[in-house]
């Protein structure tokens, strides 16, 4: 795989600004005021570099997708360093909110229901031996060659079968 240009990682980075902006301000709501803005943003933004550094775009993700989980974990990393530096009464607060942001609410269910629903809309979209041979190995917990067993595949049906990557 040769590495993206450093036009296309410039452009995914400068694309992605407001995205940096808008996970910073939203974990921001949920942390202590002794957490700066600034200092969540500028984690982002290292985020947001690592991801234009390892995206592949023939993966077929958008790098938008792709670098927003690289952006939340950056930040969410740095607001975790800085917690350690924290005054002795501000330092029970920190940790708590973080755990508190990490557990699921409802925001983050009703994300993962959307995420599940449209990944079967596209895995009904395949055809119908790939379908199931992806259902068997990522829904069921087979592996590709009890997938394809179950499925009556020969030992390289499968390998033949499964989606490249």
């Amino acid at each position: 795989m040769p590495a993206p240009s450093r036009t296309a990682q410039e452009q995914w980075i400068e694309q992605c600004q407001g995205l940096v902006r808008s996970l910073a301000v939203q974990i921001h709501r949920k942390l202590p005021a002794t957490i700066e803005l600034d200092d969540l943003i500028a984690y982002g933004e290292l985020g947001l570099m690592e991801a234009a550094q390892s995206f592949d775009p023939s993966h077929g993700c958008q790098f938008s997708t792709f670098a927003y989980y690289r952006i939340r974990g950056s930040i969410y990393d740095g607001a975790a360093k800085m917690s350690w530096g924290l005054r002795e009464d501000d330092s029970e607060s920190v940790p708590h909110a973080l755990v508190d942001l990490l557990q699921p609410g409802p925001s983050a269910a009703a994300m993962e229901n959307e995420i599940r629903d449209k990944l079967h809309t596209l895995i009904d979209a395949l055809p119908q031996a790939v379908a199931e041979l992806i259902r068997a190995t990522y829904f069921d917990g087979l592996t590709l060659e009890e997938a394809g067993h179950r499925l009556g595949l020969t030992s390289l049906g499968p390998v033949v079968c499964a989606p490249r990557g």
